[in-house]
């Protein structure tokens, strides 16, 4: 009976609740529209809410033209959809509930997307309640734009969002750069999303939770750079060595110390000297260099010490035998080496040429680059630079084999002609010392073709 005499007051309540349906003032309405150029308004119309029939929200639908490309194969035309539901802040019909909860009252279906949509409390502004489903991105420009307040933690769907792997990382891009700036207030929310990463990718040897570490970055402040540094000492190898990357970049405040480690590194030696270089500290590593310098794990490592070392102990701004390679290298391209390659002789066909006569243009294109390596006084720059040349590997398959051989040769003969004392110690150093296994085997290569015994 009980039951029955609700159902009556309810009836009876209906009709008068339908002539005083909730309408937003048209200036609400039209500040919405205004705020989503290319957007087309669907609908724009009163319902009511499914648990609290009693009250009324307004419900307003935004299409335009989208291609759905989560089938690789497929790139179908659709229609994008966006849900806003505005609800009265006074709605008598709502006493006693939370705005949030209401979420499941309102009716979210929409159209196939490629980006994930996410429905959502955005909080309070002109006397109304602001509900909307669409995009991370959106969400957040709708909550600036129309200056709402309260409503859902905007940080903690944002943090849920890095985790997401939509089209071309819409998501998670969005949310790496929303954190820009927060400061220690977003970290356990990075962190907590970064936490549910681990347990679903965690096991996989080669992943790293990138944007978790980018927002930390973007973050800034004391314990953003206390979480990276942790993740740099990750036993995960591409972790640590993601997180590294992220304090190579500017600013770079991590503790000196943490820089001269990774600096040994050699994947990471040439951005940490380059920290060094920003902040006016060449001189204070000096000693550590040189002890670099005498036990590199790779040419390129060996390298960039080398030319640090003069940089910041002789004020050198450049290295002119370093300079003499390049020179060399770019002289004796010919037509065909590269898609690009710069056309050094007049004729209209080089395989015309013979091979003697284009070797001779060659050599006299590049005399004064060969003659400076030999008659320098930083033997060991030359050194370097020769080696680099003989050891000399294309970085692309379109760079052709026979280019390779004539600079691999060019290295070769100047290495012959060079100093026997400082190049044997050279040798035997870089023997000892290389762990990179490529740089190793070309070592001995070299050292073979030019008589070197180690």
């Amino acid at each position: 009976m009980k039951r029955l005499f609700h159902i009556l007051i309810l009836i009876l309540c209906l009709p008068a609740a339908a002539q005083n349906a909730f309408r937003p003032d048209s200036d609400t309405l039209k500040k919405l529209e205004l705020s989503l150029p290319g957007w087309t308004r669907a609908e724009s119309r009163s319902v009511r809410l499914k648990k609290h029939p009693a009250a009324t929200a307004w419900r307003m639908v935004f299409t335009r033209e989208i291609a759905v490309r989560k089938d690789a194969k497929t790139n179908r035309r659709a229609k994008g959809m966006l849900l806003v539901y505005l609800l009265r802040q006074d709605d008598p019909g709502l006493r006693g509930s939370l705005p949030a909860t209401l979420l499941e009252d309102f009716d979210w279906e929409s159209n196939p997307n490629d980006l994930e949509q996410y429905e959502m409390y955005l909080g309070t502004g002109r006397g109304c309640h602001w509900y909307a489903k669409t995009d991370i991105g959106r969400l957040n420009f709708l909550k600036e734009t129309l200056k709402l307040t309260g409503g859902e933690d905007m940080m903690r769907k944002m943090a849920d969002a890095l985790n997401e792997e939509d089209f071309q990382l819409y998501s998670s891009r969005v949310a790496v750069e929303y954190f820009r700036g927060k400061g220690d207030a977003a970290v356990p929310y990075i962190l907590h999303a970064a936490a549910e990463w681990e347990e679903e990718y965690g096991k996989n040897p080669s992943a790293a939770p990138l944007p978790h570490l980018f927002a930390l970055k973007l973050a800034g402040g004391r314990k953003a750079l206390a979480a990276l540094m942790k993740f740099a000492y990750s036993t995960k190898r591409k972790v640590a060595e993601a997180a590294i990357g992220r304090l190579l970049t500017e600013p770079c405040d991590a503790p000196d110390r943490f820089y001269l480690t990774v600096m040994r590194i050699p994947m990471f030696t040439e951005k940490a000297l380059h920290v060094f270089r920003l902040k006016k500290k060449g001189k204070e590593i000096l000693p550590e260099l040189r002890k670099l310098a005498s036990r590199p794990r790779s040419f390129q490592q060996y390298s960039l010490v080398a030319a640090a070392l003069r940089e910041f102990g002789e004020g050198k701004t450049s290295i002119p035998e370093y300079d003499s390679a390049n020179h060399i290298m770019f002289r004796v391209m010919r037509k065909g080496d590269t898609p690009d390659t710069p056309i050094f002789v007049t004729f209209e066909d080089t395989t015309l040429i013979s091979e003697s006569s284009m070797e001779a243009a060659e050599r006299r294109r590049i005399a004064e680059f060969t003659r400076q390596l030999l008659t320098s006084r930083d033997r060991e720059a030359a050194i370097i630079a020769a080696l680099s040349l003989a050891t000399y590997t294309p970085p692309s398959r379109k760079i052709s084999e026979a280019y390779m051989k004539r600079v691999r040769r060019i290295g070769c003969e100047l290495l012959q002609k060079m100093p026997v004392d400082v190049r044997q110690h050279v040798f035997q150093m870089l023997d000892k010392s290389l762990t990179d296994t490529r740089d190793r085997a070309a070592l001995r290569r070299v050292a073979s073709e030019i008589g070197v015994r180690l």
